[in-house]
């Protein structure tokens, strides 16, 4: 014991806490790898079947907002978050189009 209270050094770096327990499977994370898969695969298959980026986002879009809306009346979708909802949009879009580009390209260098 320190004069005038507890140790300072142990004030600064209190001890290591009880180990977190094993994480809980959330279907956040489900829904989120099942529509970055779908937006892959619309980006692909569209740009093999020759439709227009502008059809396809649509046709993703479509999709996208399907795959919600059932695992929202499953009960399978995690609490609908509007931010986060559009977030998760966004960044699927991108994930399409740049799939929708490189095979593009390489079927571009293909031929």
């Amino acid at each position: 014991m320190f004069p005038g209270g507890p140790n300072p050094i142990q004030q600064m770096f209190p001890p290591m806490s009880a180990p977190r327990p094993p994480k809980v499977y959330e279907p956040k994370y489900f829904e989120g790898l099942l529509k970055s898969l779908v937006a892959i695969l619309v980006g692909a298959i569209s740009l093999i079947l020759n439709v227009p980026i502008k059809e396809a986002s649509l046709t993703w879009l479509s999709i996208h907002v399907g795959i919600s809306f059932l695992l929202h009346l499953t009960g399978l979708s995690a609490k609908f978050d509007f931010a986060e909802e559009c977030s998760v949009l966004f960044s699927h879009f991108v994930a399409m189009v740049l799939v929708y580009i490189i095979t593009y390209n390489v079927i571009l260098a293909l031929n």
